[in-house]
Formats: C-alpha cells, structure tokens, sequence
C-alpha cells in the first residue's frame, strides 16, 4: 500500500464514521421528539378530566418539560456519579497494584499506606478524593468527595485466591444504589454500613 492508498483509506473511514455520528444523534433527537410528543398526549388526556383548568393548553405547556425534566435528571445524575467512581477506581489501580507486589514479595497484606510505598496525599490530589488509607486486612477505603453525597465511601477488599497466586477484589461503597449501574453487572457492591 502506497501513502496515497493510505490516505484515501482514512478520508473514507472518517467520512463513514461522521455519517454514523450523525446518524446516532438523528435517532437521539427523533427519541427525545417522540417522548415528548407522548408526554404531551398522556398530559391532555389527564388534564381533560380536570374541571377546574379552564386553559388545558397552558397546563400541556407548562407540565411537558417539567415532567420530561423531572424524569431525565436521575438518569443524568446517575451517569454522572457513575463515571465519578470509574474515576476513583481508576486512581485506586495504582494502590492495588502495589498491594499486589507488596502481597507477592511479603506473602502477607499490608496494614498501613507506608507499606507500599505510598501516601494519602497523593490521593488527595483528586477532586473526587477526601481521604485514602489501608485498612487492617489490607483492603482501600476511599473517602468520596462531597459531589457523591456526605458521608459517601468505597471500600476494595482484597481476597486471596486459594492458590495464593493472585489477589481479587471486591468493590463495595454506600453510594446509592441506583447510581452504581444495571442490577446485573454494577460498577460496585451496594453496602449500607461502610
């Protein structure tokens, strides 16, 4: 292949991927549309039945974005504090890591951040990090920054494979339950007393 063949190779590619682009908003928007249209409906119909809105027409305008408002924000909120604790978990890999070579080395977990070589104020560093420590079975306990809520943790418990040759961890935080993901596959393990 000529640098020429290359060339045209990437221009087509990136033609195809900006039309897909466009594409997946042209399917957001014509949701959104659809949603709102629904919304509408389902709200003239409830407020037909009222007697004592004279303008049915000012209640559809004034309840559909409210209504469309009130329902997104969670989601929104949810995917919000979602990619905060992707954020936290990313930091924390370093120290797991670490952990891992301090277990390898020493054959046993560490108990305290200076036996892996580490401070907290290297976590501290991070907006959606208060405080970072080892705990006494050699786990992560991270203090989530205020956007998660007060008093909001997570915690990642280490579990040595009977083996002995590998550490699993085990995510659990006290951040509510319907910001951690689907019920399935959550991002962590929903623990009230944290």
């Amino acid at each position: 292949m000529t640098n020429e063949d290359i060339k045209k190779f990437r221009r087509r590619a990136m033609k195809k991927n900006s039309k897909r682009k466009i594409r997946d908003y042209g399917v957001e928007i014509l949701s959104a549309v659809i949603v709102g249209v629904l919304v509408t409906i389902v709200v003239s119909v409830f407020s037909s039945n009222l007697p004592f809105f004279e303008e049915q027409e000012d209640l559809v305008v004034l309840a559909s974005p409210a209504i469309l408002a009130e329902s997104t924000a969670p989601t929104h909120r949810s995917a919000y504090i979602r990619a905060m604790l992707a954020q936290v978990l990313s930091h924390t890999s370093l120290a797991k890591m670490q952990i891992d070579q301090y277990y390898m080395s020493t054959g046993k977990l560490p108990k305290n951040i200076q036996d892996i070589g580490m401070s907290a104020l290297d976590y501290q560093e991070f907006e959606v990090i208060d405080d970072f420590y080892i705990t006494s079975k050699g786990g992560i306990r991270v203090a989530l920054s205020s956007d998660f809520g007060n008093q909001k943790a997570l915690v990642l418990q280490p579990k040595v494979s009977s083996s002995g040759a590998m550490i699993h961890w085990r995510c659990e935080t006290n951040v509510e339950k319907e910001h951690l993901g689907i019920k399935t596959m959550p991002l962590c393990n929903y623990k009230a007393d944290l």
